[in-house]
């Protein structure tokens, strides 16, 4: 697979792995794909609790 990235991007790569936390542009992008996962899981966790809670409000509103 190939990406491309904008320079900002690129250097916001070379910049982790030179920091020597990262040993390649690889893990740094593999490590970003993981948080936006976690990201997206949470966003779905939040949206679940929250239609629960539409859904326990409105059931309040109509038992009054």
């Amino acid at each position: 697979m190939n990406v491309h990235l904008t320079q900002e991007f690129e250097q916001l790569v070379q910049n982790r792995v030179d920091s020597g936390r990262y040993n390649s542009a690889g893990e740094v992008v593999r490590d970003a794909l993981r948080l936006l996962a976690d990201r997206d899981q949470l966003i779905d966790r939040r949206k679940q609790d929250l239609r629960k809670k539409i859904a326990q409000g409105l059931d309040s509103l109509q038992r009054g």
